[in-house]
């Protein structure tokens, strides 16, 4: 049992906040409840973390007003993501909440106490201009004309070797309608002209193809958005950060064929440890950004935390490239989505951590 108020026993919780049974007075009856209940799940609350088998709190809310009375004591002893302890918030209840793992304990905590939103934003501002200069290092790039610019994201495509010619093909530049933004399940060797979906070849590599990035504007001051396909000073930058040591700490747990959600897919993309699902620019912001939290004093660095493990696989190289995404310029729209699995898409996006910190801090 994980008790977060460290000042208060569970005991004590439950005798300052249940009704305690008397079998002589209990007339507590409840008919089964018997109704179709429908939620979305595109809630800010719903979407503010991951977890699986996660169940959105408006659809549990029915359930608490049927058999609960206002005031309750509500005990959900696998409480998972805390959603039950969310609903009964919603409703005027209280709940204890209980699960034996730390992740889940971790995310209902965070859920289900109160926090400065305000407060938390300036702590985070506060951690990123410490960690600036890093970042401008990491995600540093210029316009097309030579102005400063900061990457927002990166896409990275694999890179297949063709099973006939034995050319390398990039997946971007082979099967990817730059108009439309389809991606081709069967395309044509550029080399020897052998037709075949990418099974047929063997993956070999991942490279940058697209860089997005932010600027300001010289003639009018104000900030844009533009893209371009990766530049060889951006792949100098990258063969950079990969050459160095990342200077904070960072986990190295190893994730291999002994592993339930082990695949060949992860072999093959050279995922060995935890650490291996992140580009090394990625983990190293990722890891500096981690480092700074620890050290915070600040009351909100438990929803700092929250937050920072919720764009830890927004981060990831789990992050794809959806449908509806077409290259012109930083003109179309950008789509990205996360499976429920460990998969990594061949066409990967590698958001820049601060910016994505920083929309996920604009939900709250």
């Amino acid at each position: 049992m994980r008790v977060y108020h460290s000042d208060i026993t569970v005991e004590e919780f439950i005798a300052r906040h249940a009704k305690p049974y008397d079998p002589a007075t209990d007339n507590y009856f409840r008919e089964p409840f018997a109704q179709d209940t429908k939620v979305g799940k595109n809630s800010a609350i719903y979407n503010a973390h991951s977890f699986h088998t996660k169940v959105p709190p408006e659809g549990i809310v029915p359930y608490i007003l049927h058999y609960t009375e206002p005031g309750d004591l509500i005990l959900d002893p696998f409480a998972g993501s805390g959603m039950t302890g969310v609903a009964a918030l919603m409703t005027g209840r209280r709940a204890i909440l209980n699960d034996l793992s730390p992740a889940a304990c971790h995310i209902a905590h965070n859920y289900c106490t109160l926090c400065d939103i305000e407060a938390l934003k300036r702590e985070f501002a506060r951690i990123v201009a410490e960690l600036q200069e890093e970042f401008d290092w990491l995600y540093g790039t210029t316009h097309d004309d030579g102005t400063p610019a900061t990457i927002q994201y990166t896409i990275w495509s694999d890179v297949f070797r063709c099973c006939r010619c034995g050319e390398r093909l990039v997946l971007w530049d082979v099967a990817v309608d730059q108009e439309s933004g389809k991606v081709a399940e069967q395309f044509n060797c550029p080399h020897c002209g052998f037709h075949g979906a990418k099974t047929k070849h063997k993956r070999v590599d991942a490279v940058p193809v697209v860089t997005n990035y932010e600027y300001i504007d010289s003639k009018t001051g104000k900030k844009r958005r533009a893209e371009h396909c990766t530049t060889p000073v951006e792949l100098a930058k990258i063969l950079q950060i990969e050459a160095k040591e990342i200077p904070s700490w960072y986990p190295t747990d190893p994730f291999g064929p002994d592993r339930e959600m082990w695949r060949g897919g992860h072999r093959d993309a050279g995922v060995t440890r935890v650490c291996d699902f992140y580009t090394k620019r990625n983990l190293w912001a990722l890891a500096a950004l981690w480092a700074k939290i620890n050290k915070s004093l600040h009351p909100v660095r438990s929803m700092l935390k929250f937050i920072f493990t919720a764009l830890s696989t927004e981060c990831s190289k789990r992050a794809r490239v959806g449908i509806g995404y077409y290259f012109k310029g930083g003109g179309g729209p950008f789509l990205s989505s996360l499976s429920g699995t460990l998969y990594i898409p061949s066409l990967s996006v590698e958001k820049r951590v601060s910016f994505a910190f920083t929309n996920r801090t604009i939900l709250l």
